[in-house]
């Protein structure tokens, strides 16, 4: 009998007997898309902590670009399977369930659809930590899920966390027809602040302004404008209350010249390369606070993380948070190397994911 209940108990935790092989994208060294690989590797097996999940969507980011690159060295020895997210459904759960008010309280079952936050991600089977494991509600699919998870998650944290955003603040936000930008763009609209943009082209200013942004503003081609002098002009001279600057190198002056007295530089991305060294005496100049967060320790506690995702989905089926997906690249080498190669271009709208299976 006891067996028997065992067996029950196993088979709960697991869908069903697992495929040995299956294909990922890695890498083996540092350098352009040319060193991308679609390689076999082995499939995950239950462990400690660990949950399991078939992959159907997986999202790109420019931090794959920087892991690639060199730009973020690799420290976890070759091969290297890149990606951070994705979306899918659980397959195994942990062989015995973590004694933790946490994990009980996401109520993880096989065959829920979830999305994960975890290195590693562009595999078939994705096995990660629990604690980067998010279910989805009624109404947030898998593909809906891969193009907000890691985004989506680092703009509802840094919103309230890098600079606590509130009705009526002015807010500076570059890239604005981007992946990052635009989610920017929605939930801070949302939240009663006037958000202006800075984007290439009329084509992508429409989109920011189509989701939420009050003005956007042209940083190259033949309409491109003095952005210091427009968002000073737009501030009345004051400056915004807050900066959230995903170019980097490029962009880095321009903001401690809009950014108003006792404002707050927030540097979440390197677009363009990462920002000079600087002495910190510059920021005496208007009492300015500069801040470079990351969303692994945004979601370092379970606790915070589940209220995190809460509040993302809860923004996607309201309606308040759209999906503006740029393209759907195959889950192969040459598709993640024209992905990095386009977001790397910067010329993409949107987000850009990749169909697994």
């Amino acid at each position: 009998m006891r067996l028997a209940r065992t067996l029950s108990s196993v088979l709960r935790r697991t869908m069903s007997t697992l495929p040995t092989t299956q294909r990922a994208l890695q890498i083996s060294e540092h350098g352009g898309p040319e060193v991308l690989q679609f390689n076999e590797v082995g499939v995950p097996q239950p462990s400690a902590g660990k949950i399991i999940v078939k992959v159907d969507w997986a999202g790109v980011n420019y931090i794959d670009n920087y892991q690639r690159s060199g730009l973020y060295p690799n420290k976890a020895g070759w091969p290297l399977t890149l990606g951070q997210e994705a979306a899918g459904t659980i397959v195994a759960l942990p062989p015995s369930s973590p004694d933790d008010a946490a994990y009980k309280e996401r109520d993880f079952q096989v065959g829920q659809n979830v999305a994960v936050y975890s290195a590693g991600a562009y595999t078939e089977y994705f096995s990660a930590p629990w604690q980067r494991v998010f279910p989805l509600p009624t109404g947030v699919d898998t593909k809906t899920a891969a193009a907000f998870t890691l985004q989506g998650l680092t703009v509802t944290s840094q919103i309230h966390e890098s600079y606590e955003v509130k009705k009526g603040d002015t807010v500076l936000v570059h890239a604005a027809a981007g992946g990052l930008g635009l989610i920017y763009c929605q939930l801070l609209s949302t939240r009663g602040v006037r958000v202006i943009g800075t984007t290439s082209t009329k084509e992508k200013a429409a989109l920011a302004k189509s989701l939420g942004a009050a003005e956007v503003l042209l940083y190259a081609g033949p309409e491109k404008e003095d952005i210091e002098a427009r968002v000073l002009e737009l501030t009345n001279g004051e400056g915004v209350h807050a900066v959230f600057d995903g170019v980097g190198k490029d962009t880095w002056e321009l903001d401690f010249k809009v950014i108003r007295r006792l404002g707050t530089i927030v540097f979440v991305g390197n677009a363009s390369g990462p920002v000079p060294p600087f002495p910190v005496l510059r920021l005496s100049e208007k009492n300015v606070k500069i801040c470079r967060p990351t969303l692994v320790n945004s979601v370092a506690d379970p606790v915070a993380a589940k209220r995190y995702a809460d509040s993302l989905w809860s923004s996607i089926t309201s309606g308040a948070l759209k999906a503006k997906i740029h393209e759907e690249y195959p889950f192969s080498a040459e598709g993640l190397r024209k992905a990095h190669e386009d977001i790397a271009g910067r010329g993409t709208t949107g987000k850009l994911i990749l169909k697994v299976a």
